[in-house]
């Protein structure tokens, strides 16, 4: 399990802000564009996020992944 640095954390936090500010966005139109909106913030984040830091192969107990998704839900109203 990888330690965040305070910068790190600053990192996740402002993208999972921006992300769940989207989100929220799509969910006030209807239900079925805020889960689409909601699972793609989550695969991108894998997918671009991670997987410059990992590889192909993320940890499951991804420290930043558990973050970004904590920060995110706590983000949408």
């Amino acid at each position: 399990m990888q330690v965040l640095t305070p910068e790190h954390i600053e990192t996740l936090k402002l993208l999972a802000q921006r992300e769940s500010s989207i989100v929220n966005l799509a969910y006030a139109h209807n239900k079925e564009f805020g889960d689409i909106f909601l699972s793609n913030s989550i695969t991108d984040f894998k997918e671009e996020y991670l997987k410059r830091q990992y590889g192909d192969v993320i940890p499951s107990m991804s420290t930043e992944y558990r973050f970004f998704i904590l920060q995110l839900l706590d983000g949408l109203a």
